[in-house]
């Protein structure tokens, strides 16, 4: 390829394109986790009565595939948990242990989604046979005219034996209707259990492929992501953190909204049946409510930072960003599949979080404005007074500086004080995604986005006049680029991708940091970061 049509950077979004099908899958593994507790719970308690439901209902509900079906959701749920545990976490470790406890977690859902379907099919039968099956008034009556004893019989004495027997074949006609819908709608939680553990079954196989994929997909000569996830996970496994772990913001708050939740979650089962309306906006409310319970207990049980930097002696990691690109917690994901990914994997401020805290402290100032406290960063509330000379002392201190390239006037001033101060060696800037997410308005939100990254390049490239590093803004689709490190000879090296998920942000920065620490494992950047060839 000739050289001018390379463009500058190290472009990441093929790799992590693949990782949409395994986070996909990571989200439906966790939701069903959830949806089969209960599932399984009343398939336990179902065990003794197991057999007067198959007298009563046929072979739908036959021991041995009722165990064998409660056997594979433990199963998937044990998986879905240790895989909960692993969530929204892009290190090598976990990603392997990924590909297992999906491949597993497919096996054990096909299985019982099999026989959940087996169960619907033969209950189904079953109702049909006894809708189709005449009654023995319906038998006797037809036989009566083959009786020599009834032809004898009078007219009056005929027509009330046939008025009888018609009126017993309507009365069994309604009892072997009622019986059938019976075994009917107790086999329609049968197929729809079938079909979503059918279909988790299949997420789980298209994430273990996206997996398999993203591995092998190279980031440059000899490269793949998982080369740059293994050489950090190297340098994690040198760092010593300190033993014990700080206190919590809040324990108490935050126990006292995880108890809601549950309760919350406990409370519906004990609900009295009502009509679809009822239940609908009924369950509205409870996502909503749970959800914001769920996430003020994980506010309030985080680490604080007091606690954090006394009880973690090494250099701290410095975050810097405007509070407008704070991500932003609404109420309303609780009602849908946003609320429980929001839980699992918040922001890209979180995934920083996992990544940093294992190497330092990762300290932010806390927005006046915070009510509650934000996930991601430990947070140092300071007063006007106070905030520039504690900013500055941990641009001295700190082992990494993570910006988020901004358009503020305070954002300015710290990437001024960074320049002046030297502090370019240990610097990341990051460009983060445009909230909220586009939804329908995906035009829109792209045109948003342009413009947004256009305005922080402007003030990244006027913030950087006069320096060595002021000709390496100048680069073409600035769009694409996710984040920057600055390099010693005046280049930058830039991290591209279209795609601008928490993984291609979380993956970008691991790069950026193995590059400050003089880590890179393959790639070695010529000016703008184009790799140079081999």
């Amino acid at each position: 390829m000739d050289a001018q049509t390379i463009e500058p950077g190290l472009d990441i979004g093929p790799a992590v394109a693949k990782l949409r099908f395994f986070r996909f899958a990571e989200f439906v593994l966790v939701f069903l986790t959830i949806v089969s507790v209960p599932i399984a719970a009343d398939f336990f308690l179902l065990g003794d009565e197991a057999e007067d439901l198959q007298q009563q209902f046929g072979s739908g509900f036959s021991p041995g595939a009722l165990t064998l079906a409660t056997v594979a959701l433990v199963v998937a749920i044990v998986a879905g948990i240790l895989t909960y545990r692993a969530a929204g976490k892009l290190r090598s470790g976990p990603l392997r242990r990924h590909q297992f406890l999906l491949l597993v977690a497919a096996v054990a859902f096909l299985i019982a989604g099999i026989i959940f379907g087996m169960q619907f099919e033969r209950m189904m039968h079953r109702a049909m046979i006894i809708r189709a099956v005449p009654s023995a008034s319906a038998m006797q009556l037809a036989m009566l005219q083959y009786d020599i004893g009834f032809s004898m019989t009078s007219p009056a004495e005929r027509e009330r034996q046939i008025a009888e027997l018609q009126e017993k074949i309507a009365q069994d006609g309604l009892e072997k209707q009622a019986k059938a819908g019976a075994i009917e709608q107790a086999a329609l939680p049968r197929i729809a259990l079938a079909e979503f553990n059918v279909g988790a079954a299949i997420a789980c196989a298209l994430g273990v492929w996206g997996l398999i994929a993203f591995r092998r997909s190279p980031l440059g000569p000899g490269t793949t992501a998982m080369t740059y996830l293994d050489t950090m996970e190297q340098e994690r496994r040198k760092q010593t953190p300190p033993r014990l772990a700080g206190k919590p913001i809040d324990r108490t708050r935050g126990l006292l909204f995880l108890a809601a939740a549950i309760g919350v979650l406990v409370g519906q089962f004990w609900l009295p049946p009502l009509n679809f309306a009822l239940n609908a906006l009924i369950g509205v409310i409870i996502g909503a409510a749970v959800f914001i319970a769920l996430f003020r207990a994980k506010q309030y049980l985080q680490i604080s930072a007091d606690s954090l930097l006394g009880k973690d002696k090494r250099a701290p990691i410095l975050f810097l960003r405007s509070f407008s690109d704070d991500p932003k917690v609404n109420a309303a994901a609780g009602i849908s599949h946003e609320g429980l990914a929001q839980l699992i994997d918040f922001s890209v401020e979180t995934r920083l979080a996992d990544h940093f805290m294992g190497f330092g402290p990762f300290i932010a100032v806390g927005s006046p404005k915070e009510a509650v406290p934000q996930i991601g960063a430990a947070r140092v509330k300071l007063s006007d007074d106070e905030w520039q000379a504690a900013v500055t002392h941990w641009m001295e201190t700190s082992s990494v500086i993570v910006m988020y390239a901004g358009t503020t006037h305070w954002v300015g001033w710290e990437l001024k004080r960074i320049i002046e101060g030297g502090f370019t060696d240990k610097l990341i800037i990051l460009f983060p995604p445009v909230l909220p997410f586009p939804g329908f308005w995906q035009t829109s939100w792209l045109k948003r986005q342009k413009a947004d990254i256009a305005a922080r390049f402007e003030r990244l490239k006027a913030a950087f006049t006069g320096t060595k590093w002021a000709d390496g803004w100048d680069v073409t689709d600035p769009e694409t680029i996710i984040c920057a490190r600055l390099e010693a000879d005046g280049s930058i090296a830039f991290t591209r991708s279209r795609r601008r998920s928490k993984d291609a942000y979380d993956l970008a920065t691991k790069i950026a940091h193995l590059g400050l620490l003089g880590l890179d494992p393959v790639l070695d950047h010529e000016p703008n970061g184009v790799p140079a060839k081999p």
